[in-house]
This record gives structure tokens, sequence and C-alpha cells, in this order.
């Protein structure tokens, strides 16, 4: 228990750590620089949150192992790469949530799932009645 509730604060601290690391860091180090200040940052900072957190040395280090960045990341802008533009994909969750309360967005995600609602009627049915999980909230994270 103690692991899956490290590695849930691990994900919150790491996006937080990088960012704040990818900030600071000389332009230019190449992946080998960023992959050294990613896991001085894990082995200083993340611990130090870890462990106020009640989470052991053993623990952390079995859960760290042998993380590295994943370099494949479309997204992932190692320290001193250039602001890339927002695009009109992107999360709104993470950028200006007006798109998000957009009213026409709104009423097309209600058409939509209105549509989700009939075509998979039986499916969601089925859904409900083995997880209890209401058709409406299935749609409804499913369109989101």
């Amino acid at each position: 228990m103690k692991l899956l509730m490290f590695l849930g604060l691990m994900f919150l601290f790491a996006a937080d750590g990088l960012l704040t690391r990818a900030a600071v860091a000389a332009p230019g180090s190449g992946r080998g620089g960023v992959e050294s200040k990613f896991q001085s940052w894990s082995k200083t900072e993340l611990w130090r949150k870890a462990r106020k957190h009640g989470i052991s040395r053993r623990v952390f280090n079995r859960a760290m192992g042998a993380l590295t960045l994943n370099w494949k990341l479309p997204d992932l802008r190692p320290p001193g790469s250039p602001a890339r533009a927002p695009h009109k994909y992107d999360q709104s969750e993470f950028s200006s949530p007006e798109r998000y309360f957009n009213e026409k967005n709104i009423n097309t995600l209600v058409a939509m799932s209105r549509k989700r609602l009939a075509r998979w009627r039986d499916d969601l049915k089925r859904i409900e009645r083995r997880y209890g999980v209401p058709a409406r909230i299935v749609v409804a994270i499913w369109g989101r």
C-alpha cells in the first residue's frame, strides 16, 4: 500500500519538480546532463518529499530503481529547448480554461454523450449492473 501511495505522490511531485528544474538548467546541457540533473533531483528533492510523507528509503529506492526520462515522449521539453507554441488540441485543464467551459464545446459534448447513451445502452446497462457505475457517469468520463 505504501508503494502505491508513494507512486502517486511521486507523479504529483515529479511534474512540479521537473518543470522547476527544467526552467533553471543550463541550455544545451545535452541528454546526459539532463538525465544527470533528473537523477540528482529525484535523489534529493523527491526523496525529501517522499520521506516527509512517511515513505521509507527501501520503498523509495525500490520504486525509483532504474527510473529514467523517456526521451520518446513527444512533449518532453528538456532544459534549454525552445518553448513550443500551444496547440489547439492541448488539454484544456493545463492551459486556459475558457475552451474547457466554452458553451459550444459543452453543447457538443452533451449531444455526443446522448448519442453514446443511446448507441451503447445495452453495454452501459451491463457495466452499470456489474460495476455499479451509472451509465451517465461512464459516458461523462468517456466524453472527457
